[in-house]
């Protein structure tokens, strides 16, 4: 990590994991709104948070399990292990969401609607808070990953021998919309 500190450059090092060989991969997410800049390995279990002005570290800490995925929401990082979704803030308090204990396969925010979407559990939709769950799709959708653009809800389904489906759910009913 670097920044320009008049003139100089500045160099921060990262959490630790991400020097480390053998390590998957880092990712980088920003909440812009809140000011935070995280840096997260997936495939690891080093989170990082930064001040990102000056690349201060915020906090530095270590995940309850191998991070498959995470997203940077409301000032916070949310983010799935083998055992569930978890919330970060930046100075290093995690806590797992209630109920929220599958095993989760794709993450995305829904930042207009102040929630994270899950795949897991039996490759099933789910809308998540930090109290818990608010929604859910009861029906399988096979190996998915999810994102959400613009408010709009998109998951693309991938089968063995058969086209990959993309589709566009509706945000509140997750009904299929529209499908490619």
């Amino acid at each position: 990590e670097a920044n320009r500190q008049g003139g100089q450059e500045e160099v921060r090092p990262a959490p630790i994991e991400l020097n480390a060989a053998g390590v998957v991969h880092g990712v980088l997410r920003y909440d812009d709104q809140h000011r935070v800049l995280w840096v997260v390995v997936l495939g690891g279990r080093a989170i990082g948070s930064y001040e990102p002005s000056h690349l201060d570290s915020l906090g530095d800490f270590e995940a309850p399990g191998v991070i498959r995925g995470a997203v940077a929401m409301d000032g916070r990082l949310w983010f799935v292990t083998a055992t569930g979704l978890y919330v970060a803030t930046p100075r290093g308090r995690i806590t797992p969401v209630p109920g929220a204990h599958h095993r989760y396969t794709s993450i995305a925010a829904d930042p207009l609607r102040h929630s994270v979407l899950t795949v897991g559990g039996g490759d099933q939709l789910y809308r998540w808070n930090s109290d818990g769950l608010i929604y859910h799709k009861g029906e399988p959708m096979h190996p998915v990953t999810v994102t959400v653009t613009g408010g709009h809800i998109w998951i693309c389904a991938f089968h063995p021998g058969a086209p990959t489906t993309l589709a566009r759910l509706d945000p509140a009913t997750f009904r299929v919309l529209h499908v490619a």
